[in-house]
């Protein structure tokens, strides 16, 4: 008899090797030395070039603590990748910017990108895909719902 699997250890191997393999596709971008969610995040932002983008829409699109998104942030800007620009209307808001080099990147980025969820997505038909997006959602939802009730149970 196969032990019962824990979808929570099986999800947490699934996101650490995504995470390995993140890394290890930063090599496609060696001269910028980025981590993979500084890979992310470029591209999150190449692609919301134009729109207002401040540290608190990447903590929401991300799922991640302000603590982290701190961290990220300066050393994207130590590298020369984005700027913070400061908001007339509230200096305590900052822009976040593509740099010039951060957008001579984009392609490499792009490419990196494409080359790891091709490799995280070998083998699966695109109905497969499809179901696998549509659960994910489902799950995302579930878990920003408990979130949202946990937040406002504490807050009580």
């Amino acid at each position: 008899m196969q032990p019962k699997i824990s979808f929570c250890l099986e999800w947490k191997m699934v996101s650490n090797l995504m995470r390995h393999s993140a890394n290890a596709c930063t090599t496609c971008v060696e001269a910028a030395n980025l981590t993979g969610m500084q890979l992310f995040i470029l591209e999150y932002l190449y692609q919301h070039q134009g729109q207002d983008v401040f540290q608190r829409d990447l903590e929401a699109e991300f799922h991640v603590r302000r603590s982290t998104v701190t961290g990220i942030l300066k050393g994207m800007e130590k590298k020369g990748l984005i700027q913070r620009q400061p908001v007339a209307e509230d200096a305590r808001l900052k822009r976040i910017q593509l740099t010039s080099q951060a957008k001579s990147l984009h392609k490499e980025v792009e490419l990196a990108v494409a080359r790891m969820e091709k490799i995280a997505l070998r083998g699966l038909s695109e109905t497969e895909i499809d179901v696998f997006f549509e659960i994910l959602e489902k799950m995302k939802a579930n878990l920003q719902m408990d979130m949202l009730t946990y937040e406002a149970q504490k807050g009580e």
